[in-house]
């Protein structure tokens, strides 16, 4: 890799296909994004589970006394389903030993995040990341075949992009394309601002940066 150029990122390599390829470990216990996403899921879950139930006890009755009786009900369960979750993460955290490594490709069209295996993570420190880039490329090695396949993956087309929020502080950035679907984006400090204006270069103009 060509490390020459003042304004190469120091913490990227770059791909066959020419896409610039990060891996990044993730600590469970400090980013807690996962946490929180997971907490936004089962709370939309549970609001209408709670409004279908509310809506179904209305006839014959009127609607406060309807909410009174199943409001307690509604709370608790509400409660009970956010505690559980949280034990969820920490479980999957303490099975994880706090931490994963996540894979990311980012080219002129977009950027994929991709969480790797065990086995993955031991061939990126016996050999970098050229058996990744091969397999990020599509162009897979017989030695790699197989290590990120499984893996959960997110890709993120620029040009969808509706909002940027910026966390200069933690190096991340989280690109939004739709309600649901916002991909968090890890750099090291080192390539944090390259990675951010490559981004802010491709996305619409019309794209919100927080």
């Amino acid at each position: 890799m060509d490390t020459s150029h003042p304004n190469y990122p120091p913490g990227l390599e770059k791909g066959p296909n020419g896409q610039y390829i990060w891996l990044y470990q993730v600590n469970l216990y400090r980013q807690k994004h996962l946490l929180i996403l997971i907490w936004k899921i089962f709370f939309f879950i549970w609001l209408g589970i709670s409004l279908f139930v509310y809506l179904i006890s209305l006839p014959g009755q009127p609607a406060w006394d309807s909410l009174k009786k199943l409001a307690p009900t509604m709370l608790l369960t509400g409660l009970l389903i956010m505690a559980l979750a949280t034990l969820a993460y920490y479980v999957y955290a303490l099975f994880m030993k706090g931490r994963y490594t996540v894979l990311f490709t980012m080219d002129e069209k977009g950027i994929r995040h991709s969480q790797v295996k065990a086995e993955a993570q031991k061939a990126a420190k016996l050999a970098g990341l050229t058996t990744l880039a091969g397999l990020a490329s599509g162009q897979p090695t017989l030695v790699g075949a197989g290590l990120i396949a499984g893996s959960s993956s997110l890709y993120t087309a620029f040009k969808r992009v509706r909002k940027v929020r910026v966390k200069a502080s933690r190096q991340t950035i989280k690109l939004r394309s739709s309600l649901l679907t916002h991909n968090q984006i890890y750099t090291g400090p080192q390539d944090f601002d390259f990675v951010l204006n490559f981004i802010k270069e491709r996305i619409p103009p019309t794209a919100k940066i927080a």
